[in-house]
């Protein structure tokens, strides 16, 4: 396993993230709270057996993958560099708070990465799996974030199903398929290559064979969550891309290492990660609209410079292998 150890403790402004505590600062707040406990209330009542019919998809709706893609149609988009192609592809898979801020607005980081990707020539897709299920970013915060909805192990299919959805497009090359996930999208990501489509299905998709809808060449990880109940670790992936993950020190949301945990499972399957570890930063630090005084979690420039240099190499590097 190649790992880099980026220490920014020394240029960095960022606090340390303090324990999590649960605390209400407003109604929402507190209703939020008030969901997490009552999970854990229906979990003791109804037993370990009924935790694992849940965390297994037992109770989940499946669709066929064509179902799927065109339920998610209206919220899959596309970006491409140029008028010619095909392109390679980099389909972006958001946090758990999903792609646009309070104000109704696609934040600034997807926007970032987007534009990185489409500098270097590739291709963008990027499926909204939140507001496709009537989510805005409150709600997701309150219900996907907190796990009460779409963990990862179901919103894999999205990325099939959009990927299903998209490959008529002549500008794109399937073939080269590049996944980029951030937190939840990077544990949607992860859960993703657990599954083969043949014999096992992410856990909104009917249990039917199905044609692989794309090539994948590569992950893009940062701060992913690789935590109970990640399959990754428990399960192998039956797929061997070139991965690079970014993942920070003492993160209190996605501890680093539960994923190098996981990585040396992976490296023990035949599967390599480059892992760099950024310090003296919090999760989330590459999410420029993040409101500091409401928020432990805090933006770090020169940490996002980093970020989007590391990017830039690991799609430089996919082209040139």
């Amino acid at each position: 396993m190649s790992c880099i150890q980026w220490d920014l403790s020394a240029c960095s402004t960022a606090p340390t993230l303090p324990r999590l505590r649960i605390t209400a600062s407003s109604s929402r707040d507190m209703q939020t709270i008030k969901w997490i406990l009552g999970s854990f209330a229906l979990v003791a009542v109804l037993g370990g057996g009924a935790l694992a019919a849940l965390l297994g998809g037992w109770f989940t709706p499946k669709h066929s993958l064509p179902e799927l893609a065109e339920f998610l149609a209206p919220h899959i988009k596309v970006w491409v560099p140029g008028d010619y192609g095909p392109y390679p592809v980099m389909v972006y898979v958001s946090g758990c708070g999903g792609l646009y801020g309070p104000d109704g607005n696609m934040r600034a980081q997807p926007i970032a990465y987007r534009d990185i990707a489409l500098d270097h020539g590739y291709a963008v897709v990027v499926v909204d799996s939140h507001k496709a299920r009537g989510h805005d970013h409150w709600s997701s915060v309150a219900r996907i974030c907190t796990g009460y909805e779409l963990r990862a192990a179901e919103r894999a299919g999205d990325i099939f199903a959009a990927l299903k959805h998209v490959e008529s497009d002549s500008r794109l090359d399937l073939s080269d398929v590049v996944l980029a996930g951030w937190s939840h999208g990077g544990w949607t990501i992860m859960e993703a290559m657990t599954f083969d489509l043949e014999d096992s299905w992410p856990h909104n998709l009917e249990p039917t064979p199905v044609d692989e809808p794309a090539q994948i060449s590569g992950l893009f990880l940062v701060y992913p969550y690789c935590g109970f109940p990640s399959r990754t670790g428990n399960h192998p992936w039956n797929r061997s891309p070139q991965v690079m993950a970014l993942l920070v020190e003492d993160d209190a949301l996605a501890p680093e290492q539960d994923c190098m945990a996981a990585f040396k499972t992976l490296e023990a399957s035949g599967v390599g990660v480059a892992a760099a570890h950024f310090s003296g930063v919090t999760h989330a630090f590459d999410e420029e609209d993040l409101e500091p005084e409401k928020n432990r979690l805090q933006y770090d420039e020169r940490a996002t410079i980093a970020a989007h240099s590391f990017l830039r190499l690991f799609l430089e590097g996919l082209q040139a292998y």
